[in-house]
Formats: C-alpha cells, structure tokens, sequence
C-alpha cells in the first residue's frame, strides 16, 4: 500500500479474483464523486470482463438518503439518473436521524446506512465502498488524536464482513487527486456536499486545513499512513491471537458474560487488559475508553471480595459477585415505592424488575386469586416456612446469594398486607399448601 496505484478499471480484478462466486456487487452510491468513479469503474470492468467470463455478477447502487440536507432528495433522484443512464439499476433507502440526539448525527448517519448495508446485502454479495488513501489517512489522524491503540489505528480495513455477505474497499491504495482525474476524464456529473466545506467538522477540518499543510511537505504521506495502517491491523490481529491463546488457558468461553476474578488476576496487567477488549469485542459492545478500562481492572477486578463494586461505561454495568466479573447492560429504572395489584392468573410485567408468572402446583404457596407486589422500603421480616424465628428480608436475600443490585428490585408478595413469599425464593409460614389444598409456584424472571 505504501506505492501510488493510479485510478482504473483494472483495480477491480482483484475483486473478481477473490470473491469469484458473488452474486451481485452492491456499489455504495452517494453521488459524490468518489462512489460515482466506483460505479463507473466497475460498470467498465464488468463490460470489459464479459468477454473472458461465462458469470458475472449483477452491478446495482445503492444510495442512502439521510435526510440531512434540503437538497437529500435532488441527490437521491441524481444518483437515481445517473444509474439508469448508466443502465445500471438503483435503489435508495430513506433512513431517519435525530438531530437532537446525544449520539451525534454523523454517528447516527454512519449507524443507519450501515443497518441498511446489512439488510441488503444477500449471502455471498458484495458491498464496494470507493474510500481512498487520503479517507484512510483522515481517519488515522483522527483516532490518533482520540488516543486509539493498534485496533483503531489499523483504521478502515480493505475488507470484512458485512450482514451475509463481504465488505470491500477496492480504491484504498488510490490519492483523492487521481479520483478526480478519472472523473474529469470521463466527463463524469458527481454532486458536491456542501456540508464537506464545514471545518466544525472533525474529518473535514483535517483534510482542509492540515492535510495540504502535510502534502507540501510530504506528498506521499497518504501512503505512509496507509502503510502505518497495515501495521497497526498486523499488531491488532497479533493481540487477538494472543487474546484467544489466553481464554483457552483460562478456559474462559468469550461469549459468557461472566470471569472468573481469581484466574483474571493470574495474568500481567497488559494481557489482562488485552483480554477484557476481546471479550468485549466478542459480544460486539462498544470498546471502553483506556481510562475506563483502567478503572474496570483496579475497581472492580482487584476490589476486595467483600465490596460491591459497579461501573458503567460506553452502556455496559460492570460488577463483581460472588468471585465473577460480571458484564451487563445497565437495568431499567423501576418505582421503588410502587405497590402493583396483581391477578395471578395472568402475567405481571414491571419495568426494571422482570416479570412474575404462576403455575399450578400440587404442592408450594397456596393458591391466591389476587395478591399484591412491592419492594423492599427497609425493615421487613419474614418467618420462612419449616424455619425457626423471624428474619429480616435483607438478610434473607443476602444468605440466598440474590446479587447486591437486585435485592431492591425482589418482587415481595403480600395478602392482606401480610409478607406471604419473597419472589419465587421463600414462603411464609403459614402459608404453604396442606394436601390436597389447591397451591401453586411463583416464577419470577430477573431483568
């Protein structure tokens, strides 16, 4: 990558070469001349192709329109033009962003097209993106300055995959300035976004104002961060493996959501770490940053076994129970002071708490029509059945391993305000079915 490729046609063999089965090639078409060069290109290869190969794949764009701009729908009927002149067919997709949102609307825009991508694209198909060099080098600088380690900085891989089928950026090894030659050459009709000449953007503040700054005095430096790239998506496989190699040691299964602590703290500092962003990355969450991931190994990790630590970060909970480090997405809130009537013959479901649920039963709580559900305010006590004295609901809880964070969310069942059973945990004395009494179970889903 580190040598300048000049814009053709031909950048597509290798294509063609590697997925020789694909069914159809998407082309990622938002009118900008970038993804018009693409389609272009592989229209010409394609046609060019035909005379060597039996079977080829269907050519067809694909535009997302954001809705962002007052013109989103003269671009879509653009792209819409230009594929048909080009006898080439198209299909657009409208997706909604929340301007307002906290996420961020270039994240939200990212997020949306890309849930489209994978509900288009088939087994075996193929989505080309026209990214170039200098996309590739925008994008190192910026994880660079949020401070990525070696899996960011491997910036925009060539390809992965993608939905049921494959990703592909066939125009990375290309400079922006031989894309627009070709366009230029082809008298191609592309659109100019407006929004590209915004410097409050991140991106477009790099490429106007330090990107010629870097090319004055070093022309090839897209290629220098390309190959800076590689590297760095050579060093992040190389983490990967050493991450696999580790949870097979350990016998750890990546796809649980709990770790044993004890055989956590068997490894150095650095493959623990590396270990938790594999685990992370196994279950697709999103990675925390490096002060977050500090604070998960030295205030939870290696809290004392007695504490109750509990960390939220990038919307994961991270807890320590019972020698387990525990991950989760964080509990809905819930009305700690609401009192619930419920009919038992049918389901009983509270936001942050589960839902509660009856089976008939020869044998357990006896049979109630109607009972009523709260939560624990402080002070409850219960004589549990078969057992001597009275106990304090807390304690109970506590003895019966209920982890910390949900002994507050613990449906209690009273009749006629009297604490008849503690979720499907414990029955009151008192209130067990005798032979022959009609009863039934309690079933209670944690959140």
């Amino acid at each position: 990558m580190s040598s300048v490729t000049h814009m053709s046609p031909q950048l597509l063999s290798p294509v063609l070469q590697r997925f020789p089965l694909a069914r159809r090639w998407y082309v990622a078409y938002s009118g900008g001349v970038d993804s018009h060069v693409l389609l272009h290109s592989c229209r010409q290869f394609l046609a060019d192709a035909s005379a060597s190969h039996s079977s080829l794949p269907e050519l067809h764009a694909l535009h997302i329109n954001h809705q962002l701009q007052s013109s989103a729908n003269q671009w879509q009927a653009h792209c819409e033009q230009q594929a048909e002149q080009s006898s080439v067919p198209c299909v657009s997709y409208r997706v909604d962003i929340e301007k307002q949102s906290r996420k961020g609307v270039e994240r939200q825009a990212r997020d949306a097209r890309y849930q489209v991508f994978e509900q288009v694209l088939g087994e075996g198909d193929l989505l080309l993106m026209g990214h170039h060099s200098d996309d590739q080098a925008e994008t190192l600088l910026l994880r660079l300055l949020r401070g990525s380690g070696s899996q960011g900085l491997a910036a925009m891989p060539k390809q992965r995959p993608l939905g049921e089928g494959m990703l592909y950026r066939p125009l990375l090894a290309c400079q922006r300035k031989d894309i627009v030659a070709y366009a230029k050459q082809h008298q191609l009709v592309w659109i100019e976004d407006p929004s590209n000449q915004q410097i409050d953007f991140d991106r477009n503040f790099l490429r106007h104002k330090i990107a010629p700054v870097l090319s004055e005095r070093w022309p090839q430096y897209t290629q220098t961060f390309s190959r800076s790239a590689q590297l760095s998506a050579e060093s992040s496989l190389l983490n990967q493996e050493l991450a696999e190699l580790d949870a097979r040691l350990l016998k750890f299964d990546m796809s649980c959501s709990q770790l044993s602590i004890q055989l956590l703290q068997t490894l150095s500092s650095h493959r623990l770490r590396n270990l938790l962003r594999h685990w992370l990355q196994s279950q697709n969450k999103m990675m925390p940053s490096e002060v977050q991931l500090t604070a998960i190994v030295t205030d939870v990790i290696q809290a004392s076994a007695e504490a109750h630590p509990e960390l939220c970060c990038s919307a994961i909970v991270f807890r320590r129970h019972d020698g387990y480090l525990l991950m989760s997405e964080p509990l809905a809130a819930f009305d700690k002071k609401g009192n619930y009537h419920w009919l038992t013959k049918q389901s009983l479901m509270v936001s942050g708490v589960g839902s509660l649920h009856v089976q008939p039963q020869t044998e357990g709580l006896r049979h109630l029509e109607a009972v009523e559900v709260r939560f624990r305010q402080g002070g409850e006590v219960i004589k549990i059945a078969g057992r001597n004295g009275r106990r304090k609901v807390k304690k109970v809880l506590q003895e019966l391993g209920v982890p910390h964070w949900l002994r507050g969310r613990v449906p209690l069942i009273y009749s006629d305000n009297e604490l008849v059973a503690i979720a499907d945990l414990v029955v009151a004395e008192g209130w067990l079915a005798i032979p022959d009494e009609k009863a039934m179970r309690l079933q209670w889903l944690r959140p």
